[in-house]
């Protein structure tokens, strides 16, 4: 079997192409450790298969519309407000 064959399927299960789903599980679970405090965006990006950190984050741009820096930022806990 081609490999274009084996990709098929997945089209019209999904809806989107092998690589689309694949972005956006790792997406997926790069917010996950996003949100779980991960600090070196290097380590996330080879973890989860990228070829650099650039790439993770061209590839979060491009499917989310924010790095992920800003995406830290959007999802680090509010700060508690202060008892007086």
């Amino acid at each position: 079997m081609a490999a274009m064959d084996s990709a098929r399927p997945c089209g019209c299960t999904f809806g989107v192409s092998v690589t689309r789903y694949r972005h956006r599980v790792r997406i997926g679970w790069a917010l996950d450790r996003l949100e779980a405090g991960e600090t070196r965006l290097s380590t996330l990006a080879a973890d989860l298969g990228y070829a650099d950190q650039a790439h993770l984050t061209r590839t979060m741009r491009r499917h989310l519309g924010h790095t992920p820096n800003a995406l830290r930022r959007l999802l680090a806990p509010a700060p508690r407000a202060r008892a007086s």
